[in-house]
C-alpha cells in the first residue's frame, strides 16, 4: 500500500522532477522514501517511540528541549529517509537552523537530501541522474545511500514500490493501455498478455522469477527484430530467459551477470524450431543486430542470446569467446555448425504444451522423484510439471526457467541413465530403497496383471527381499512395485 499520496505527488512532480531527474530515478527514490518513513518527514522509527513519538520528538527537537547532540547521538532514524548516523543527523539539524523551519519540514528535508547526493556523494548522484530502469535506481538508493543492514532482503520490496509510482506517475498519466514506451522502453505488467506484435505476447518477455517483480520491461526494437526473425523463418521462436528483474538475476539458480542486458530489457535468448543457433545468428547479423552470442554444444545449450546494445559484440559459447563474425548468411544450414543432434534442438517443452514428448518427460521426472501433480504422466504440460521441471533445473544447477530445452532435456535423459546404472548394478534383496513416483501402485504380486493392494507417495522407504523379472517385493509396505520407480539409498 502505498501511503502518503500527497506529498508522493509533492516529492515527485514539485521536487524531483524540477531537480531534472528522470523518471527511474523519481521511481526509485519515492520507493525507498516510502519504504523507509512512509513518505512522511516527521516519522520518528517506530521501535523507538516510548517517550516520544513523532510529533513530542520533533517539537522538543525544535524548541531546544532535545538537544542538538542528543538528537545526532541517540541513533534514532528520523524524517522522510529516516536519517540515523550521528555526522548526518547533526548536519540535518544545522541545515534546519539555517533555514529557520522545523526539523520535520518537508521541503527542507527534500533539500538537504539533495544537497547529500550532490556534494556529499556525487558518485551516488550521477548513478541516479543517468539510471536506466526502476530497479537500478531503486538498488542505488537501497545499498549506496539508505544502507540498511538487511539491504538484499528489502530488494524486491523496494523495487516493487519503486514500480508502483512509476506506473502511478508515468504509466496511468501517459496512457491507460499497457505498452506505454518511455526512453525507448516498453512496459507491461507481469502476468498480463498483451499483444505486442503480430506473433508475440507480453508474457512472453515477463520475469520466470516469483515474488520478485510485478511489471515486464521490453526494448521497443526487440520484438521488431523478433518478428523479422519469426517471419524469415517462418517459424515459431522461443523465448527462453527474456527480461530479468534484478533480484531474480542476483539469485544463485540464475547466476547472471550483475549487469546483465536481461536486467534492463534489452536482450532475449531464443531458439527457432529447426533452425540450427548458427544460422540463426549469421541471419540475426545479417540483419543488423549488435548484440549476439552463439550457444550450439550440449555443454552450452542450444540457442541464441540477442541484445539491442549499441555497439558491436559477438561471442561464442558459455566461456563468451569474442568473434569478429559468424559467417555469411546464405539462407541455408552453416556446414559450420557442431550441432549433432537436431531432434534434441528441435524439442522445447513450455507450459500449455501437450503430447508424447511431454509425457515421456513427466514419466522421466516421476521416476526421479519429481511430481508432476496429482495428474501424474498425462501429456499436459500444466503447472505440476512446470514446478518439477523448475525443481530439477535448480538441484541440477541449470538456469531456472521451467522451459524444458536442450540442456534441460539431456541432464534429465542423463539422469535416468545413472539411475539405471545404479539400480542395475546388481541385486536390491537386502537393500533399503526409496520410491521415485508421484503415487506408485503396490501390487499382489510382479506385473500389472496383479492388483492393487496399497499406493505409496514418492520417497517412502522399504526393504527389498524379493526380485522378480523387473519388480521388487518390499518388506512395509507388504507388495510388489516396479523396479524402475525405486532407487537405492
Amino acid at each position: 500500500m502505498l501511503t502518503g499520496k500527497s506529498n508522493a505527488e509533492k516529492i515527485w512532480n514539485n521536487f524531483l522532477k524540477s531537480k531534472r531527474f528522470n523518471n527511474y530515478a523519481c521511481a526509485g527514490i519515492l520507493g525507498n522514501m516510502n519504504a523507509e518513513s512512509g513518505l512522511i518527514s516527521q516519522n520518528m522509527q517506530d521501535s523507538f517511540e516510548k517517550t516520544y513519538n513523532d510529533i513530542t520528538y520533533t517539537n522538543a527537537i525544535d524548541n531546544g528541549s532535545y538537544s542538538r547532540e542528543k538528537f545526532s547521538m541517540d541513533a534514532i532514524g528520523y524524517g522522510i529517509c529516516q536519517w540515523t548516523w550521528h555526522t548526518r543527523k547533526r548536519n540535518l539539524y544545522n541545515y534546519a537552523k539555517s533555514k529557520n523551519v522545523s526539523i520535520g519540514d518537508l521541503e527542507m528535508q527534500l533539500e538537504f537530501f539533495y544537497k547529500e547526493i550532490s556534494e556529499v556523494f556525487p558518485s551516488i548522484f550521477r548513478s541516479l541522474r543517468y539510471a536506466t530502469s526502476v530497479e537500478e535506481a531503486s538498488d542505488v538508493m537501497l545499498f549506496k545511500y539508505e544502507c540498511p543492514a538487511n539491504a538484499e532482503s528489502l530488494r524486491s520490496k523496494r523495487t516493487e514500490f519503486g514500480y508502483k509510482y512509476y506506473t502511478l506517475f508515468v504509466t496511468n498519466t501517459t496512457t491507460k493501455t499497457e505498452g506505454v514506451v518511455s526512453m525507448g522502453y516498453k512496459y507491461y505488467t507481469k502476468g498480463k498478455a498483451v499483444k505486442v506484435s503480430d506473433h508475440f505476447y507480453s508474457t512472453e518477455f515477463d520475469c520466470h522469477g516469483s515474488g520478485c517483480c510485478s511489471q515486464t520491461i521490453v526494448n521497443e526494437k526487440m520484438p521488431v527484430h523478433l518478428e523479422q526473425i519469426r517471419n524469415h523463418f517462418n517459424a515459431p521462436v522461443t523465448i527462453t530467459s527474456p527480461y530479468r528483474c534484478p533480484t531474480h538475476n542476483s539469485r544463485p539458480s540464475v547466476g547472471g551477470a550483475p549487469n546483465s542486458r536481461h536486467t534492463k530489457g534489452d536482450a532475449c535468448d531464443i531458439v527457432v524450431k529447426g533452425v540450427p543457433p548458427r544460422t540463426v545468428a549469421q541471419y540475426c547479423e545479417s540483419i543488423g543486430i549488435l548484440g549476439i552470442g552463439l550457444y550450439e554444444t550440449q555443454k552450452d545449450g542450444f540457442f541464441v542470446h540477442i541484445d539491442e546494445r549499441d555497439y558491436k559484440s559477438f561471442w561464442y559459447g558459455q566461456s563468451e569467446r569474442p568473434v569478429t563474425t559468424f559467417g555469411a548468411y546464405n539462407g541455408t544450414t552453416s556446414s559450420g555448425s557442431n550441432i549433432q543432434n537436431t531432434n534434441t534442438l528441435d524439442t522445447i517443452l513450455n507450459i500449455g504444451d501437450r503430447g508424447a514428448a511431454v509425457k515421456a518427460m513427466q514419466e522421466k521426472l516421476i521416476r526421479l522423484g519429481y511430481s508432476c501433480g496429482d495428474a501424474g504422466a498425462d501429456g499436459d504440460f500444466g503447472n505440476g510439471t512446470y514446478t518439477a521441471v523448475r525443481k530439477f533445473q535448480s538441484e541440477h544447477s541449470i538456469g531456472v526457467d521451467g522451459i524444458a530445452g536442450a540442456q534441460t532435456l539431456t541432464a534429465i535423459d542423463n539422469a535416468i541413465k545413472a539411475l539405471d546404472a545404479n539400480n542395475n548394478s546388481g541385486s536390491l534383496v537386502g537393500d533399503k530403497v526409496k520410491t521415485t513416483a508421484s503415487l506408485l501402485n503396490v501390487r499382489s504380486g510382479a506385473g500389472t496383471s496383479n492388483r492393487i493392494v496399497k499406493q505409496v507417495k514418492a520417497g517412502t522407504v522399504a526393504t527389498v527381499i524379493e526380485e522378480r523379472d523387473g519388480w521388487c517385493k518390499l518388506d512395509n509396505p507388504s507388495g510388489w512395485v516396479s523396479r524402475d520407480y525405486v532407487t537405492k539409498i
